[in-house]
């Protein structure tokens, strides 16, 4: 039932009754050449039924026009049960996932929901944002903020109804080296619906330098043509090996050193 919606129900009923009205009309008419030629209507309905779930009764077909009109709905009946079939079989076997929370509104509209940032992201900039921001969403968000380092508020997203409010490309590498495995499956998600925050950084020019405006061209032209995100990726994925290795190394030197210890006692 999980794997049909109402109309598809629907629209098998339909074409079972079209199914059985046809079959009954071919039959009507075949019985005034051949009196004897009949079938009980509940044999058509129970056949049309059967082929469905793949235990039709005996065939109650014995013209050319009914065994066509027979052939062409056990073809529907496999179509439709190969579909159900393995519908089904996706349902099964595949993990339902929660709706994901991508906005602060969606945030605030959960019952018991928390959410954190980090003690070094709550000033400067980001702090302004929710301090002088006038929307009453952010503002709520602003009032229960709680302020803890990632990895412990990491912990808390796992066990559940808390959020990490963090800077996205520097979340995405604390999560991919640490809670992601090889295959790439992690068990957070990452919101595509951010905020943006002018940060003070920049290239500082004297004023009235002649090359200026030929350096704003080719900045533009480079985020333009998906430059600048694609170095974006480069330095991500770089730091992600980089603290995959010291995990690993300092992962290595607490083996050996418990190693050397039980080779003591």
């Amino acid at each position: 039932m999980l794997c049909i919606t109402g109309e598809v129900w629907t629209g098998i009923l339909i074409g079972v009754i079209m199914w059985v009205t046809t079959f009954w009309l071919l039959q009507s008419v075949w019985r005034m050449v051949e009196p004897n030629h009949t079938v009980p209507f509940s044999s058509v309905v129970l056949y049309g039924w059967g082929a469905l779930l793949e235990k039709p009764p005996s065939d109650p077909s014995f013209t050319i026009s009914e065994q066509v009109l027979v052939g062409w709905w056990l073809l529907c009946c496999l179509i439709i049960c190969t579909g159900f079939r393995s519908s089904l079989v996706a349902h099964l076997t595949v993990q339902s996932k929660s709706t994901t929370l991508d906005s602060f509104t969606d945030l605030v509209q959960q019952d018991s929901w928390r959410w954190s940032t980090e003690p070094w992201l709550y000033k400067g900039a980001a702090y302004e944002y929710f301090a002088k921001h006038t929307h009453p969403v952010v503002k709520k968000i602003f009032q229960n903020m709680e302020v803890m380092e990632a990895r412990l508020a990491l912990r808390k997203v796992l066990q559940g109804r808390h959020s990490l409010i963090d800077f996205k490309n520097y979340i995405r590498v604390v999560i991919a080296s640490e809670y992601t495995d090889a295959q790439g499956n992690t068990p957070f998600y990452i919101s595509n619906d951010g905020i943006s925050i002018l940060a003070t950084f920049g290239w500082a020019f004297r004023k009235g330098a002649p090359f200026y405006r030929l350096f704003q061209n080719l900045m533009i032209r480079l985020e333009d043509a998906g430059i600048i995100h694609r170095w974006t990726e480069e330095v991500i994925a770089q730091r992600v090996r980089e603290s995959k290795g010291k995990i690993q190394q300092i992962k290595s030197t607490d083996t050996g050193f418990k190693r050397r210890v039980r080779l003591r006692h």
